[in-house]
C-alpha cells in the first residue's frame, strides 16, 4: 500500500469519518462567521484584516467571550442584538459537541460498536467510554449549523445599523 493511500473503515467505518470530515468542515465555516461577526460588531469593513490579525492566535472560547461582551455591551442601543444570548447557546452546545468528537479517543471495538473514550481529569482522573452512532455526529454538526445560521441572522439584521461599538 502506498504512503498516501489508506485502507478503508480504518481506524474506524468510513461513513463515520465522512461524517467527522463533514462536522469539521461545518465548524469552521462556524469560526469564519465568529470572526467576522466580532469585526462588524466593533465597527471594522468587511475587507480590512485587522481584526482578522487581531484574533488569529485566539483559541474560540476567548472569541466566544469578545462577541458576547461585545452584544451585551452594545444592546442596550442596538436592538437587533437582543437575540445575541439565543445565539450564544446555539454556539455554546454546537461547541460542546464538537468538543466531544475532536478531542477524544474514537475507536470501533470490531464487531461494528463505535465508541468515544471521553478522557477528564477534573478533581479526578475519568475514563468513560460511550458508544456512539452515526446521527450523534450528524446531530453535532445539524447544531453547527444552527449556530452559523443565528450568526448569520444576527449580523444581516445590523449590516444597515451603525453599530458604533461606543454607543
Amino acid at each position: 500500500m502506498e504512503r498516501l493511500e489508506f485502507a478503508s473503515d480504518q481506524p474506524i467505518p468510513d461513513e463515520y469519518l465522512l461524517e467527522l470530515g463533514r462536522m469539521t468542515a461545518t465548524w469552521t465555516r462556524l469560526e469564519f462567521g465568529l470572526n467576522f461577526v466580532i469585526s462588524r460588531l466593533m465597527g471594522f469593513d468587511r475587507y480590512d484584516v485587522r481584526p482578522v490579525i487581531a484574533f488569529a492566535h485566539a483559541n474560540f472560547q476567548q472569541r466566544v467571550e469578545v462577541f458576547a461582551a461585545l452584544c451585551d455591551r452594545m444592546q442596550a442601543n442596538h436592538s437587533q442584538l437582543a437575540l445575541y444570548q439565543s445565539v450564544l447557546t446555539k454556539i455554546k452546545g454546537a461547541q460542546k459537541g464538537r468538543n466531544k468528537y475532536a478531542h477524544n479517543v474514537i475507536t470501533s471495538d470490531g464487531s461494528g460498536k463505535i465508541f468515544v473514550t471521553l478522557i477528564t481529569a477534573k478533581g479526578s482522573f475519568k475514563i468513560k467510554p460511550e458508544t456512539i452512532y452515526l446521527n450523534d455526529i450528524k446531530e453535532v454538526t445539524a447544531k453547527i449549523v444552527e449556530a452559523a445560521h443565528g450568526l448569520n441572522s444576527l449580523i444581516v439584521q445590523t449590516q444597515e445599523v451603525d453599530l458604533d461599538p461606543e454607543s
